[in-house]
């Protein structure tokens, strides 16, 4: 997966789309957001919010990622107006920040050609417990 997006845009539309505005959902179990890169946009899920925004895609993709990590990650790029954002099969690369896959519980899907994706997601409250997460594309 690989995107170019305009930096401000993307927050903007972070900052609506988000689930995780009260303190206690910003921990370590907090809300998932589905990141979806294909043709001209990305699009953006919460559980309740979606949105789409015009990028530059270059390889599609679908990603889930905590929100509340990956939205506190973007204004460290000060002065950015555009972001460039790769994620390998192990990683998320943004400017000079890697972000190993597994160990920030984020999650790829390199083809996102299915009509439904379902998947089990790990949150991490208490002890282990799963979670089902049911997206339309």
């Amino acid at each position: 997966m690989l995107f170019v997006i305009d930096k401000p845009q993307f927050q903007r539309v972070i900052a609506i789309v988000r689930d995780d505005r009260r303190k206690e959902d910003q921990g370590p179990a907090g809300p998932f957001l589905r990141l979806e890169a294909r043709d001209d946009y990305v699009k953006l899920d919460g559980l309740e919010v979606s949105a789409k925004i015009p990028a530059t895609v270059y390889e599609p993709g679908v990603l889930f990622l905590k929100a509340t990590r990956f939205r506190r990650l973007l204004p460290t790029f000060k002065g950015e107006k555009f972001l460039t954002i790769q994620v390998t099969g192990d990683a998320l690369l943004m400017g000079y920040v890697r972000m190993p896959l597994e160990s920030n519980e984020m999650l790829l899907y390199p083809k996102p050609t299915r009509r439904r994706q379902c998947i089990r997601a790990l949150f991490w409250q208490n002890r282990l417990q799963y979670a089902r997460l049911d997206f339309d594309n």
